[in-house]
């Protein structure tokens, strides 16, 4: 399984006022994918 984040239409004054992209850290991309893992597993 994989998840993307596509940032591609994201517009120039977005990315500047959240401060560059990708606007989550990558520890918040692991923790997704362990989330929907476990939801997965559990049949939800």
């Amino acid at each position: 399984m994989t998840l993307t984040y596509d940032w591609a239409d994201t517009p120039a004054a977005t990315r500047e006022e959240i401060g560059g992209l990708p606007a989550v850290p990558p520890t918040f991309l692991d923790e997704s994918l362990a989330s929907l893992d476990a939801a997965v597993r559990a049949g939800r």
